[in-house]
Formats: structure tokens, C-alpha cells, sequence
């Protein structure tokens, strides 16, 4: 799997970061906008056929998520402290996985902020 990370529901600020953060470490970004929230989160890393998009999840990704595909080890702990050290926050992270690939950005988000919620709660 080619390595490649998608980021949802970034300002122009925060995108700006998020390129200077990982340009050094050649890492694709693809923006998805708002009309792709419904696509498969698979589809859009290139690992699925083209996705059906679903109108309903459209509206479903309101804080900024990365989705991170083809990562592993010592080339994600890279991307995670090249995001630290230029100040970008974002809590809303996931690693594409077997399991994960067919769910909808507004899915993956919506699972995304239940497992934030119960890790607040700890």
C-alpha cells in the first residue's frame, strides 16, 4: 500500500501547516473536500475501487481528521512528531485499516469522536 495521508475539514492555516509539516518527509497528502465526506475512506486512499458516495455523511466530518494509509512503525512515529513539533493539534487520527476501509469519512469521524469521548472520560 502506497503511503498517502487524507486530511478533512482543515482551514487555510491549518492546511498550511500540515504541508510544511510532512513536505520533508514525502509523504502524499490528498485534501478531501466536502462533497467526498461520503466516499469511502479506502476508495479515497486508492486501496478501493471507486466508492459509492453517500449524501447523508456529507456533513458528517466538522473538526479536522487525518487518515493515515500505508504508515507503519518508525514512518508513522515520523509523521506524528513532524505534526507536533509544527503545532498542529488534531485529535481526530486514524491509521486505514482492513476493518475501517469501506466506513465513510462522516462514519470514521463519528467513531473517531466516541473513542475521544471515552478516552476523556478515563
Amino acid at each position: 500500500m502506497r503511503e498517502a495521508i487524507l486530511y478533512y475539514h482543515f482551514d487555510s492555516e491549518e492546511k498550511q501547516k500540515l504541508i510544511r509539516a510532512l513536505l520533508p518527509l514525502r509523504v502524499r497528502l490528498r485534501e478531501v473536500p466536502p462533497e467526498e465526506y461520503g466516499m469511502p475512506v479506502g476508495a479515497l486512499a486508492g486501496i478501493l475501487k471507486e466508492g459509492k458516495v453517500s449524501a447523508e455523511e456529507e456533513a458528517g466530518v466538522t473538526a479536522p481528521m487525518l487518515v493515515m494509509a500505508g504508515l507503519t512503525g518508525a514512518r508513522l512515529d515520523e509523521v506524528l512528531l513532524a505534526l507536533r513539533r509544527n503545532g498542529l493539534r488534531i485529535p481526530y487520527k486514524a491509521v486505514l485499516t482492513a476493518s475501517n476501509q469501506t466506513w465513510t469519512g462522516g462514519q470514521l469521524f463519528a467513531e473517531l469522536v466516541q473513542e475521544h469521548q471515552k478516552m476523556s472520560e478515563l
